[in-house]
Protein backbone atom coordinates (compact mmCIF):
# COMPACT_ATOMS: atom_id res chain seq x y z
CA UNK A 1 0.00 0.00 0.00
CA UNK A 2 1.51 3.39 -0.91
CA UNK A 3 2.80 5.47 2.24
CA UNK A 4 1.00 8.52 2.69
CA UNK A 5 3.07 11.34 1.04
CA UNK A 6 4.52 14.04 3.79
CA UNK A 7 6.62 16.25 2.09
CA UNK A 8 5.39 16.12 -1.47
CA UNK A 9 1.77 16.94 -0.32
CA UNK A 10 2.85 19.34 2.09
CA UNK A 11 4.07 21.95 -1.01
CA UNK A 12 0.61 20.49 -3.00
CA UNK A 13 -1.53 23.47 -1.60
CA UNK A 14 -5.41 23.66 -2.48
CA UNK A 15 -6.12 19.77 -2.75
CA UNK A 16 -5.84 17.56 0.34
CA UNK A 17 -4.16 14.72 -1.06
CA UNK A 18 -2.99 12.86 1.52
CA UNK A 19 -5.76 10.61 2.31
CA UNK A 20 -5.99 9.32 -0.92
CA UNK A 21 -2.72 8.94 -1.67
CA UNK A 22 -2.25 7.17 1.45
CA UNK A 23 -5.26 4.43 0.96
CA UNK A 24 -3.88 3.04 -1.59
CA UNK A 25 -4.39 2.61 -5.36
CA UNK A 26 -8.37 2.02 -6.05
CA UNK A 27 -10.30 0.25 -8.75
CA UNK A 28 -9.64 1.34 -12.12
CA UNK A 29 -12.13 4.31 -13.04
CA UNK A 30 -12.87 3.25 -16.48
CA UNK A 31 -10.31 2.79 -19.19
CA UNK A 32 -9.26 6.28 -21.47
CA UNK A 33 -9.19 4.27 -24.49
CA UNK A 34 -11.12 1.70 -26.60
CA UNK A 35 -9.54 -1.28 -27.96
CA UNK A 36 -9.07 0.30 -31.44
CA UNK A 37 -7.62 3.51 -29.29
CA UNK A 38 -11.27 5.36 -30.79
CA UNK A 39 -13.55 7.11 -27.17
CA UNK A 40 -16.45 5.48 -26.27
CA UNK A 41 -19.52 6.93 -25.74
CA UNK A 42 -19.50 9.01 -22.31
CA UNK A 43 -22.98 9.50 -22.47
CA UNK A 44 -22.02 12.88 -20.60
CA UNK A 45 -25.53 14.97 -22.51
CA UNK A 46 -27.55 11.84 -22.22
CA UNK A 47 -28.87 10.16 -25.74
CA UNK A 48 -31.56 7.88 -26.77
CA UNK A 49 -31.51 4.62 -25.68
CA UNK A 50 -30.40 2.61 -28.75
CA UNK A 51 -33.29 0.88 -30.70
CA UNK A 52 -33.73 -3.58 -30.02
CA UNK A 53 -33.94 -5.44 -32.91
CA UNK A 54 -37.22 -5.24 -34.74
CA UNK A 55 -38.33 -8.80 -36.68
CA UNK A 56 -40.62 -7.48 -39.69
CA UNK A 57 -40.57 -10.71 -41.47
CA UNK A 58 -44.26 -11.29 -40.17
CA UNK A 59 -45.23 -7.98 -40.87
CA UNK A 60 -43.86 -8.37 -44.67
CA UNK A 61 -45.25 -11.87 -45.31
CA UNK A 62 -49.06 -10.83 -44.75
CA UNK A 63 -48.29 -7.74 -46.63
CA UNK A 64 -47.00 -9.67 -49.55
CA UNK A 65 -50.51 -12.33 -49.01
CA UNK A 66 -52.30 -8.77 -49.02
CA UNK A 67 -54.09 -9.91 -45.38
CA UNK A 68 -54.88 -6.15 -44.41
CA UNK A 69 -56.33 -6.95 -41.28
CA UNK A 70 -53.47 -8.95 -40.29
CA UNK A 71 -50.77 -6.22 -41.56
CA UNK A 72 -52.63 -3.41 -39.49
CA UNK A 73 -52.20 -5.56 -36.59
CA UNK A 74 -48.48 -6.94 -36.60
CA UNK A 75 -47.85 -3.13 -37.18
CA UNK A 76 -50.14 -2.43 -33.58
CA UNK A 77 -47.70 -4.94 -32.27
CA UNK A 78 -44.58 -3.85 -33.35
CA UNK A 79 -45.49 -0.84 -32.46
CA UNK A 80 -46.52 -1.90 -28.66
CA UNK A 81 -42.38 -3.48 -28.16
CA UNK A 82 -40.68 -1.02 -30.24
CA UNK A 83 -41.98 2.55 -29.16
CA UNK A 84 -40.28 5.10 -32.12
CA UNK A 85 -41.03 2.43 -34.83
CA UNK A 86 -42.51 3.13 -37.98
CA UNK A 87 -43.11 0.80 -40.56
CA UNK A 88 -41.29 0.37 -44.08
CA UNK A 89 -42.42 2.02 -46.62
CA UNK A 90 -42.81 -0.53 -49.29
CA UNK A 91 -45.29 -2.94 -48.01
CA UNK A 92 -47.92 -2.20 -50.70
CA UNK A 93 -45.20 -3.09 -53.01
CA UNK A 94 -44.20 -6.73 -51.85
CA UNK A 95 -46.38 -9.31 -53.62
CA UNK A 96 -48.24 -12.68 -52.61
CA UNK A 97 -46.03 -15.72 -53.21
CA UNK A 98 -47.47 -19.13 -54.56
CA UNK A 99 -50.78 -20.63 -52.68
CA UNK A 100 -48.23 -24.07 -52.54
CA UNK A 101 -45.99 -22.07 -50.43
CA UNK A 102 -48.21 -21.49 -47.23
CA UNK A 103 -46.74 -23.85 -45.54
CA UNK A 104 -43.31 -22.86 -46.27
CA UNK A 105 -44.26 -19.23 -45.04
CA UNK A 106 -45.45 -20.46 -41.88
CA UNK A 107 -42.29 -22.10 -40.94
CA UNK A 108 -40.53 -18.88 -41.79
CA UNK A 109 -42.83 -16.79 -39.72
CA UNK A 110 -42.61 -19.10 -36.87
CA UNK A 111 -38.88 -18.56 -37.12
CA UNK A 112 -38.29 -22.09 -37.62
CA UNK A 113 -35.39 -22.19 -40.18
CA UNK A 114 -34.00 -25.32 -39.73
CA UNK A 115 -37.48 -27.04 -40.74
CA UNK A 116 -37.68 -24.53 -43.01
CA UNK A 117 -34.27 -25.36 -45.54
CA UNK A 118 -34.99 -29.35 -44.77
CA UNK A 119 -38.51 -28.83 -46.15
CA UNK A 120 -37.03 -26.70 -49.17
CA UNK A 121 -34.59 -29.89 -49.49
CA UNK A 122 -37.15 -32.42 -49.67
CA UNK A 123 -39.19 -30.29 -52.13
CA UNK A 124 -36.40 -30.16 -54.36
CA UNK A 125 -35.51 -34.06 -54.33
CA UNK A 126 -39.05 -34.14 -55.35
CA UNK A 127 -38.97 -31.81 -58.32
CA UNK A 128 -35.83 -30.32 -59.39
CA UNK A 129 -36.76 -28.07 -61.69
CA UNK A 130 -39.13 -26.55 -58.49
CA UNK A 131 -37.19 -23.28 -56.48
CA UNK A 132 -38.80 -21.43 -53.64
CA UNK A 133 -39.70 -17.84 -54.74
CA UNK A 134 -37.45 -14.81 -55.10
CA UNK A 135 -39.18 -12.89 -52.20
CA UNK A 136 -39.29 -16.20 -49.72
CA UNK A 137 -34.98 -17.09 -50.55
CA UNK A 138 -34.41 -13.57 -50.32
CA UNK A 139 -35.98 -13.53 -46.90
CA UNK A 140 -34.85 -16.63 -46.06
CA UNK A 141 -31.38 -15.70 -46.85
CA UNK A 142 -31.54 -12.50 -44.47
CA UNK A 143 -33.37 -14.32 -41.34
CA UNK A 144 -30.38 -16.51 -41.39
CA UNK A 145 -27.75 -14.41 -41.93
CA UNK A 146 -29.18 -12.23 -39.21
CA UNK A 147 -29.56 -15.36 -36.66
CA UNK A 148 -26.00 -16.20 -37.24
CA UNK A 149 -24.64 -12.65 -36.92
CA UNK A 150 -26.49 -12.20 -33.65
CA UNK A 151 -25.14 -15.78 -32.84
CA UNK A 152 -21.37 -15.08 -33.02
CA UNK A 153 -21.70 -11.63 -31.65
CA UNK A 154 -23.21 -12.90 -28.78
CA UNK A 155 -20.05 -15.35 -28.84
CA UNK A 156 -17.80 -12.63 -29.51
CA UNK A 157 -16.69 -14.02 -32.87
CA UNK A 158 -16.11 -11.36 -34.84
CA UNK A 159 -14.01 -13.01 -37.52
CA UNK A 160 -17.18 -15.90 -38.02
CA UNK A 161 -19.55 -12.63 -38.52
CA UNK A 162 -16.97 -10.66 -41.08
CA UNK A 163 -16.44 -14.28 -43.24
CA UNK A 164 -20.22 -14.64 -43.49
CA UNK A 165 -21.04 -11.58 -44.42
CA UNK A 166 -18.53 -11.52 -47.19
CA UNK A 167 -19.64 -14.79 -48.47
CA UNK A 168 -23.16 -13.19 -49.01
CA UNK A 169 -23.23 -9.85 -48.85
CA UNK A 170 -26.32 -9.42 -50.80
CA UNK A 171 -28.05 -10.89 -47.57
CA UNK A 172 -27.58 -8.02 -45.38
CA UNK A 173 -30.46 -6.18 -45.43
CA UNK A 174 -29.57 -2.76 -45.39
CA UNK A 175 -33.00 -1.69 -43.44
CA UNK A 176 -31.77 -3.85 -40.36
CA UNK A 177 -29.67 -1.56 -38.55
CA UNK A 178 -29.18 -3.49 -35.75
CA UNK A 179 -27.58 -5.85 -37.83
CA UNK A 180 -25.66 -3.25 -39.68
CA UNK A 181 -24.28 -2.27 -36.11
CA UNK A 182 -23.20 -5.35 -35.48
CA UNK A 183 -21.49 -6.07 -38.81
CA UNK A 184 -19.74 -2.76 -38.15
CA UNK A 185 -18.23 -3.45 -34.94
CA UNK A 186 -16.57 -7.06 -36.85
CA UNK A 187 -15.61 -5.37 -39.01
CA UNK A 188 -13.57 -2.38 -36.86
CA UNK A 189 -12.65 -5.42 -34.24
CA UNK A 190 -11.19 -7.35 -37.07
CA UNK A 191 -9.04 -4.07 -38.29
CA UNK A 192 -11.03 -3.61 -41.59
CA UNK A 193 -11.87 0.41 -40.45
CA UNK A 194 -12.60 1.38 -43.81
CA UNK A 195 -15.55 -1.28 -44.44
CA UNK A 196 -17.42 -0.25 -41.14
CA UNK A 197 -17.09 3.56 -41.96
CA UNK A 198 -18.73 2.11 -45.08
CA UNK A 199 -21.38 0.30 -43.39
CA UNK A 200 -22.03 3.88 -40.63
CA UNK A 201 -22.09 5.61 -43.76
CA UNK A 202 -24.75 3.50 -45.61
CA UNK A 203 -27.25 4.00 -41.83
CA UNK A 204 -26.61 7.81 -42.10
CA UNK A 205 -27.45 7.85 -45.72
CA UNK A 206 -30.66 5.91 -45.43
CA UNK A 207 -32.38 6.21 -42.19
CA UNK A 208 -34.45 9.20 -41.18
CA UNK A 209 -34.58 7.73 -37.62
CA UNK A 210 -33.11 10.57 -35.60
CA UNK A 211 -31.98 7.81 -32.49
CA UNK A 212 -31.00 5.21 -35.04
CA UNK A 213 -28.48 8.37 -36.65
CA UNK A 214 -27.29 9.24 -33.22
CA UNK A 215 -26.60 6.05 -31.78
CA UNK A 216 -24.70 5.26 -35.14
CA UNK A 217 -22.06 7.91 -34.62
CA UNK A 218 -21.94 6.82 -31.18
CA UNK A 219 -20.72 3.61 -32.28
CA UNK A 220 -18.67 5.08 -35.22
CA UNK A 221 -17.07 7.16 -32.29
CA UNK A 222 -16.03 4.23 -29.76
CA UNK A 223 -14.82 2.19 -33.16
CA UNK A 224 -12.99 4.70 -35.26
CA UNK A 225 -10.68 7.28 -35.07
CA UNK A 226 -12.22 10.77 -34.61
CA UNK A 227 -10.56 11.07 -38.55
CA UNK A 228 -12.80 8.21 -39.53
CA UNK A 229 -15.59 9.88 -38.04
CA UNK A 230 -15.17 13.14 -39.38
CA UNK A 231 -17.10 12.28 -42.81
CA UNK A 232 -19.05 10.97 -41.03
CA UNK A 233 -20.11 13.86 -38.59
CA UNK A 234 -20.18 16.09 -41.92
CA UNK A 235 -23.42 14.18 -43.09
CA UNK A 236 -25.31 16.17 -40.01
CA UNK A 237 -28.57 17.72 -40.48
CA UNK A 238 -29.61 21.09 -40.04
CA UNK A 239 -32.72 21.75 -37.45
CA UNK A 240 -34.87 24.92 -38.01
CA UNK A 241 -32.44 26.41 -35.41
CA UNK A 242 -29.31 25.39 -37.35
CA UNK A 243 -27.93 23.61 -34.82
CA UNK A 244 -26.37 20.25 -36.33
CA UNK A 245 -28.25 16.72 -35.26
CA UNK A 246 -25.42 15.56 -33.55
CA UNK A 247 -25.35 18.22 -31.36
CA UNK A 248 -25.79 16.16 -27.97
CA UNK A 249 -22.52 13.93 -28.86
CA UNK A 250 -20.57 17.16 -28.43
CA UNK A 251 -18.56 16.07 -25.07
CA UNK A 252 -18.22 12.45 -27.23
CA UNK A 253 -16.56 14.50 -30.26
CA UNK A 254 -14.59 16.55 -28.05
CA UNK A 255 -13.17 13.60 -25.52
CA UNK A 256 -12.37 12.23 -28.67
CA UNK A 257 -10.40 14.68 -30.21
CA UNK A 258 -8.70 14.74 -27.07
CA UNK A 259 -7.63 11.27 -27.23
CA UNK A 260 -6.38 11.49 -30.89
CA UNK A 261 -4.16 14.29 -30.10
CA UNK A 262 -1.98 12.50 -26.53
CA UNK A 263 -2.02 9.78 -29.04
CA UNK A 264 -0.67 11.89 -32.08
CA UNK A 265 -3.29 11.28 -34.47
CA UNK A 266 -5.04 13.50 -36.42
CA UNK A 267 -7.71 15.15 -34.36
CA UNK A 268 -9.25 17.90 -36.08
CA UNK A 269 -9.99 20.95 -34.26
CA UNK A 270 -10.79 21.78 -30.66
CA UNK A 271 -13.27 24.52 -30.97
CA UNK A 272 -12.16 26.62 -27.19
CA UNK A 273 -15.94 26.60 -26.78
CA UNK A 274 -16.63 23.03 -27.02
CA UNK A 275 -13.15 22.30 -25.13
CA UNK A 276 -14.52 24.05 -22.15
CA UNK A 277 -17.78 22.64 -22.02
CA UNK A 278 -16.02 19.20 -21.74
CA UNK A 279 -14.37 20.72 -18.75
CA UNK A 280 -17.03 22.00 -17.30
CA UNK A 281 -18.13 18.89 -17.92
CA UNK A 282 -15.27 16.73 -16.37
CA UNK A 283 -15.65 18.82 -13.40
CA UNK A 284 -19.08 18.37 -12.69
CA UNK A 285 -18.84 14.39 -13.33
CA UNK A 286 -15.96 14.11 -11.04
CA UNK A 287 -14.57 11.21 -12.99
CA UNK A 288 -11.11 10.83 -12.50
CA UNK A 289 -10.58 9.47 -16.23
CA UNK A 290 -12.07 12.58 -17.26
CA UNK A 291 -10.01 15.13 -15.30
CA UNK A 292 -6.96 13.40 -16.01
CA UNK A 293 -7.91 13.40 -19.66
CA UNK A 294 -7.70 17.35 -18.90
CA UNK A 295 -4.63 16.62 -17.17
CA UNK A 296 -2.48 15.13 -19.91
CA UNK A 297 -3.87 17.61 -22.54
CA UNK A 298 -2.53 20.65 -20.49
CA UNK A 299 0.34 18.56 -20.28
CA UNK A 300 0.54 17.61 -24.10
CA UNK A 301 0.73 21.54 -24.93
CA UNK A 302 3.43 22.64 -21.93
CA UNK A 303 0.53 24.30 -19.93
CA UNK A 304 2.10 22.50 -16.79
CA UNK A 305 0.56 24.58 -14.00
CA UNK A 306 -2.91 23.82 -15.64
CA UNK A 307 -2.07 20.18 -15.93
CA UNK A 308 -0.91 20.00 -12.34
CA UNK A 309 -4.16 21.52 -11.18
CA UNK A 310 -5.94 18.79 -13.45
CA UNK A 311 -3.81 15.84 -12.04
CA UNK A 312 -4.38 16.89 -8.09
CA UNK A 313 -7.95 17.04 -8.51
CA UNK A 314 -8.28 13.81 -9.83
CA UNK A 315 -6.47 12.09 -7.31
CA UNK A 316 -8.29 13.72 -4.51
CA UNK A 317 -11.59 11.71 -6.73
CA UNK A 318 -9.84 8.56 -6.31
CA UNK A 319 -7.70 8.77 -9.51
CA UNK A 320 -5.34 5.50 -9.84
CA UNK A 321 -1.77 4.80 -10.19
CA UNK A 322 -1.77 6.44 -14.18
CA UNK A 323 -2.99 9.43 -12.59
CA UNK A 324 -0.75 9.82 -10.56
CA UNK A 325 2.03 9.09 -12.96
CA UNK A 326 0.83 12.19 -14.61
CA UNK A 327 1.39 14.00 -11.17
CA UNK A 328 4.15 12.86 -10.82
CA UNK A 329 5.57 14.12 -14.33
CA UNK A 330 4.22 17.23 -14.24
CA UNK A 331 5.65 17.83 -10.61
CA UNK A 332 9.13 16.67 -12.42
CA UNK A 333 8.43 18.80 -15.04
CA UNK A 334 7.84 22.10 -12.99
CA UNK A 335 11.17 21.33 -11.44
CA UNK A 336 9.50 19.73 -8.05
CA UNK A 337 11.50 16.47 -8.01
CA UNK A 338 11.58 16.35 -4.56
CA UNK A 339 7.66 16.29 -4.41
CA UNK A 340 7.99 13.91 -8.03
CA UNK A 341 9.66 11.39 -6.28
CA UNK A 342 7.38 10.88 -3.15
CA UNK A 343 4.16 10.52 -5.76
CA UNK A 344 6.31 8.36 -7.93
CA UNK A 345 7.59 5.97 -4.87
CA UNK A 346 3.66 5.66 -3.44
CA UNK A 347 2.25 4.70 -6.24
CA UNK A 348 5.42 2.65 -7.49
CA UNK A 349 3.25 -0.67 -8.31
CA UNK A 350 2.78 1.03 -11.88
CA UNK A 351 5.99 0.32 -13.78
CA UNK A 352 6.02 3.23 -15.27
CA UNK A 353 5.82 5.02 -12.16
CA UNK A 354 8.67 3.14 -10.40
CA UNK A 355 10.84 4.14 -13.45
CA UNK A 356 10.31 7.64 -13.07
CA UNK A 357 11.27 7.33 -9.08
CA UNK A 358 14.57 5.41 -10.20
CA UNK A 359 15.68 7.98 -12.93
CA UNK A 360 14.59 11.16 -10.11
CA UNK A 361 16.85 9.12 -7.83
CA UNK A 362 19.64 8.53 -10.28
CA UNK A 363 19.79 12.15 -11.08
CA UNK A 364 20.09 13.49 -7.74
CA UNK A 365 22.80 10.16 -6.90
CA UNK A 366 24.79 10.02 -9.74
CA UNK A 367 26.02 13.98 -9.23
CA UNK A 368 29.71 14.42 -8.75
CA UNK A 369 28.83 16.31 -5.50
CA UNK A 370 25.42 15.75 -4.82
CA UNK A 371 23.37 17.84 -2.01
CA UNK A 372 22.35 16.30 0.83
CA UNK A 373 19.98 13.59 0.85
CA UNK A 374 18.31 12.16 4.11
CA UNK A 375 19.17 8.81 5.12
CA UNK A 376 16.03 7.54 5.22
CA UNK A 377 15.73 8.20 1.58
CA UNK A 378 18.27 6.54 0.85
CA UNK A 379 17.52 3.49 2.82
CA UNK A 380 14.16 3.22 1.55
CA UNK A 381 16.10 3.45 -2.35
CA UNK A 382 18.50 0.97 -1.36
CA UNK A 383 15.95 -1.81 -0.41
CA UNK A 384 13.38 -1.06 -3.47
CA UNK A 385 16.55 -1.52 -5.71
CA UNK A 386 17.20 -4.81 -3.85
CA UNK A 387 13.75 -6.22 -4.09
CA UNK A 388 13.42 -5.01 -7.98
CA UNK A 389 17.02 -6.02 -9.40
CA UNK A 390 17.04 -2.41 -10.76
CA UNK A 391 20.42 -2.04 -12.90
CA UNK A 392 19.75 1.68 -13.05
CA UNK A 393 19.54 2.37 -9.14
CA UNK A 394 22.52 -0.06 -8.92
CA UNK A 395 24.98 2.13 -10.55
CA UNK A 396 23.42 5.09 -9.27
CA UNK A 397 23.94 4.20 -5.43
CA UNK A 398 27.31 3.13 -6.58
CA UNK A 399 28.09 6.43 -7.70
CA UNK A 400 26.67 7.93 -4.70
CA UNK A 401 28.93 5.86 -2.92
CA UNK A 402 31.94 6.42 -4.91
CA UNK A 403 31.70 10.23 -4.58
CA UNK A 404 31.42 9.68 -1.42
CA UNK A 405 34.72 7.71 -0.55
CA UNK A 406 32.79 4.67 -0.03
CA UNK A 407 34.64 2.45 -2.52
CA UNK A 408 33.93 -0.72 -0.56
CA UNK A 409 30.57 -0.41 -1.00
CA UNK A 410 30.57 1.27 -4.20
CA UNK A 411 32.22 -2.05 -5.63
CA UNK A 412 29.19 -4.11 -3.99
CA UNK A 413 26.69 -2.05 -5.94
CA UNK A 414 28.61 -1.29 -9.38
CA UNK A 415 28.97 -5.99 -9.36
CA UNK A 416 25.08 -5.72 -8.62
CA UNK A 417 24.89 -3.51 -11.60
CA UNK A 418 26.83 -5.01 -14.18
CA UNK A 419 25.26 -8.43 -13.07
CA UNK A 420 21.41 -6.68 -13.86
CA UNK A 421 22.12 -4.11 -16.30
CA UNK A 422 25.34 -4.46 -18.14
CA UNK A 423 25.83 -0.53 -19.79
CA UNK A 424 28.65 1.82 -19.92
CA UNK A 425 27.56 3.66 -16.57
CA UNK A 426 27.58 0.83 -14.46
CA UNK A 427 31.01 -0.98 -16.12
CA UNK A 428 32.85 2.39 -15.98
CA UNK A 429 31.86 2.75 -12.38
CA UNK A 430 33.17 -0.62 -11.54
CA UNK A 431 36.72 -0.50 -13.18
CA UNK A 432 37.45 3.26 -11.62
CA UNK A 433 36.03 1.08 -8.62
CA UNK A 434 38.67 -1.55 -8.46
CA UNK A 435 41.56 1.11 -9.91
CA UNK A 436 40.77 3.06 -6.45
CA UNK A 437 41.00 -0.39 -4.47
CA UNK A 438 44.50 -0.74 -6.32
CA UNK A 439 42.77 -3.97 -8.32
CA UNK A 440 44.27 -3.49 -10.87
CA UNK A 441 44.48 -6.71 -12.38
CA UNK A 442 40.69 -7.65 -11.89
CA UNK A 443 39.97 -3.61 -13.77
CA UNK A 444 42.21 -4.50 -16.51
CA UNK A 445 40.39 -8.44 -16.67
CA UNK A 446 36.99 -6.31 -16.58
CA UNK A 447 38.00 -3.91 -19.25
CA UNK A 448 39.27 -6.75 -21.58
CA UNK A 449 35.59 -8.71 -20.83
CA UNK A 450 33.98 -5.31 -22.28
CA UNK A 451 36.27 -4.23 -25.10
CA UNK A 452 35.49 -2.29 -27.62
CA UNK A 453 31.81 -1.97 -26.37
CA UNK A 454 32.33 1.18 -24.16
CA UNK A 455 35.05 3.58 -25.30
CA UNK A 456 35.09 5.58 -22.13
CA UNK A 457 35.79 2.35 -20.54
CA UNK A 458 38.62 1.69 -22.10
CA UNK A 459 40.03 5.61 -22.02
CA UNK A 460 40.67 4.49 -18.32
CA UNK A 461 43.31 2.39 -19.04
CA UNK A 462 45.30 4.95 -20.70
CA UNK A 463 44.65 7.86 -18.12
CA UNK A 464 46.93 7.97 -15.13
CA UNK A 465 43.64 9.23 -12.43
CA UNK A 466 40.56 8.34 -12.85
CA UNK A 467 37.77 10.73 -14.00
CA UNK A 468 35.21 9.99 -11.32
CA UNK A 469 36.25 12.36 -8.55
CA UNK A 470 39.14 15.58 -7.70
CA UNK A 471 42.13 13.93 -7.17
CA UNK A 472 42.53 14.79 -3.86
CA UNK A 473 38.14 14.41 -2.89
CA UNK A 474 39.32 11.63 -1.01
CA UNK A 475 41.68 10.54 1.82
CA UNK A 476 43.93 7.84 0.64
CA UNK A 477 42.60 5.22 3.52
CA UNK A 478 39.26 5.07 4.09
CA UNK A 479 37.87 2.78 6.57
CA UNK A 480 35.65 -0.14 4.35
CA UNK A 481 32.08 0.87 6.69
CA UNK A 482 32.85 4.76 5.47
CA UNK A 483 29.24 6.78 5.84
CA UNK A 484 27.65 8.56 3.65
CA UNK A 485 26.87 12.34 4.62
CA UNK A 486 23.96 11.97 6.85
CA UNK A 487 25.79 9.15 9.37
CA UNK A 488 23.97 6.56 6.93
CA UNK A 489 25.99 3.97 5.81
CA UNK A 490 24.52 2.13 2.22
CA UNK A 491 25.79 -1.01 1.76
CA UNK A 492 23.69 -3.23 -0.31
CA UNK A 493 23.63 -5.46 2.57
CA UNK A 494 22.19 -3.22 5.21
Amino acid sequence: MPRPLTLALAALPVLALAPALAAGPPAPAGGLLSPRGGAPAISGDGGPAQAGIVDESALRYYAAQKQTDRVQAEIRRLRRLHPGWNPPGDLDTLQPSPPEEAPLWDLFTAGRFDALQAAIAARKAEDPDWAPSSDLATKLARALLRSQVKAAADRGDWDAIVTRVDAAPAALDRGEVDILWLVADAYARTGRDAQAAAIYRSILDTSTDPGQRLATIQKALGNLTIAEVDPLLALARLGPDGTGEFRSLRTDITRARLVATLRDEPAGRIDPADLTAFADFARRGGDPSQLSLMGWYAYHKRQYREALDWFKLAVARGGDAGVAQGLAQTLRELGQDRDAEEVAYAWRALPANANLYVDLMERRLTQPNPAYIEPDRIDRFARFVLATSSGEGAQALGWYAYHACQFETALEWFQRATAWLPRESAILGHVLTLTRLKRTRDAAELMNRYDGLYPRVVDVAFRSDDAGAEPDACAPARPADARAPGGRPVDPRA
